[in-house]
């Protein structure tokens, strides 16, 4: 499921994939997103994706902080110069 969480943020739930497949997944959308160039008459862009991840399998506290987890990931990832995957560590 993939949900638009904020003005630039989206959010994918991947309701039958463990945190290593959730890795995989994240790191394949960056990757395409870091190669794409996007033309607009003279001008070239290129995007870059930070990625924050959170299982519930990995949480400790309640299922209900499972967006929060993965904002600090996403913040951290953020942090961490961008356009990287970071896992939520509890």
């Amino acid at each position: 499921y993939v949900f638009r969480y904020g003005g630039e943020e989206f959010m994918v739930l991947l309701t039958q994939t463990d945190i290593s497949g959730a890795e995989i997944a994240a790191e394949t959308i960056r990757k395409l997103c870091e190669a794409k160039e996007y033309s607009f008459n003279d001008h070239t862009l290129k995007i870059t994706v930070s990625v924050g991840i959170a299982s519930i399998k990995c949480l400790t506290k309640k299922s209900e902080d499972l967006s929060a987890f993965a904002d600090k990931a996403l913040y951290k990832a953020k942090a961490d110069g961008r356009n990287c995957v970071k896992i939520y560590q509890n």
